[in-house]
């Protein structure tokens, strides 16, 4: 009969007297009594907390692998010496193959000479966050983010790096980049300048078309509202002022207000102003966003509008036509201005019924039409001869005597 061995050490699971599950560790021999029985010395051992801290193990190595970001564990000499599965799959490398390689293997961007400078650095801050790029194994390139972490573990030197792909994000700031530069381009050719202004801290700021608009250059004009306030005309200075300052207390409807800001060369440009607060995501309104409008020409049309309609509202007849004439002249700031009525003749001829020459008003002629500037208006709009007028019709008696 052979003899009894003893038994091999097999962890079992019983449950206590509340229900709870314990993990025990069994060892046991055979003892032969003198009467042949058997019996069986054996030893447990609660190994509850060794199997708990397994299991956490696993789940934390799963974790770890199974991570959005790109983990790696470096040595001091740049070589890989653990890495997850995440990085594993982007690179297209197997993780046996990855702990062959380094730093340099991996990151086309990262001169070789450079790693000694790079690790001292790296140990003095501890931490360092940085931009490069990575190229798999099939060759393809892409951008990283990486913050490596030194460790100092059991005597080695270590980084600890996590990276995350950011090619998406490098698209999108591309993207944003050229709508920049696109709404950049719009506004200029729009002669629209934007500007913020924020009313906590009183700090303004304009954008390069606000003060091209005036003439300047960027750096020529500071972004402070002491700047703005500034510029303004003295007629239209209280007012505007007063203005913008009501509105940030109370600020009801749109912001709109028109007002005169003095360009570099000494004039006055009219400025449209519109404007509204951006809501913070606390809800607070500190922050006014605006844009300036220049309306120069406008204003200069409503003025002349405005100059005729009061001018001419009680004038009939001939004398109607002569004081268009003179009014034309004086808002076109022109030396001869004229009202013709078409003849009709053979060949056509003009006859003027309004004729201001010098800020006079002259009695009315007639000419003939032909190889004249006026010639060029009959079925058209607008006829606009903006030089040289003398030259392209030398047989104009009128262009002649003057």
């Amino acid at each position: 009969r052979r003899p009894a061995r003893p038994a091999s050490p097999r962890p079992a699971s019983p449950s206590t007297r509340s229900g709870e599950v314990k993990w025990l560790h069994g060892h046991s021999v055979p003892h032969r009594k003198p009467d042949g029985a058997i019996h069986w010395h054996g030893v447990l051992t609660d190994i509850t907390s060794g199997k708990e801290a397994e299991s956490r193990l696993r789940t934390t190595q799963y974790a770890v692998d199974h991570a959005t970001e790109f983990i790696f564990v470096i040595s001091n000499k740049g070589t890989i010496l653990d890495v997850n599965e995440s990085a594993c799959r982007r690179l297209g490398y197997t993780k046996q193959e990855l702990l062959t390689k380094s730093v340099l293997d991996i990151d086309p961007d990262f001169p070789a000479a450079v790693w000694d400078d790079f690790w001292s650095a790296f140990k003095q801050n501890r931490r360092v966050r940085l931009e490069t790029r990575h190229r798999s194994k099939s060759g393809d390139i892409y951008p990283v983010e990486v913050v490596a972490n030194y460790i100092l573990h059991e005597g080695k030197e270590l980084d600890y790096a996590f990276v995350r792909d950011i090619s998406e994000r490098k698209q999108a700031e591309a993207a944003l980049r050229t709508s920049q530069e696109n709404l950049r381009l719009a506004l200029a050719a729009s002669n629209i300048g934007l500007w913020e202004w924020r009313i906590d801290t009183n700090e303004v700021s304009f954008s390069k078309e606000c003060k091209h608009q005036l003439g300047y250059e960027e750096h020529e004009l500071a972004d402070r509202f002491e700047t703005w306030a500034s510029l303004l005309h003295h007629d239209d200075r209280d007012q505007a002022i007063a203005y913008a300052q009501n509105y940030t207390a109370h600020p009801d409807g749109t912001f709109l207000q028109q007002f005169r800001m003095q360009h570099k060369d000494g004039t006055y440009r009219w400025i449209e102003a519109r404007a509204a607060f951006v809501t913070e995501p606390d809800g607070r309104q500190v922050r006014l966003l605006g844009s300036h409008i220049d309306i120069t020409e406008r204003k200069a049309t409503e003025h002349a509008l405005q100059f005729l309609s009061t001018g001419l509202s009680h004038r009939t007849g001939d004398t109607f036509f002569g004081e268009m004439a003179g009014h034309l002249a004086a808002i076109l700031k022109v030396d001869v201005s004229f009202v013709g009525r078409l003849l009709p003749s053979h060949p056509p001829r003009i006859r003027t019924v309004g004729l201001s020459i010098d800020g006079e008003l002259h009695l009315p002629l007639e000419y003939d039409l032909a190889h004249t500037p006026c010639e060029g208006v009959l079925g058209k709009d607008i006829a606009i001869i903006p030089s040289n007028v003398q030259r392209l019709f030398p047989d104009d008696r009128m262009l002649a005597d003057l």
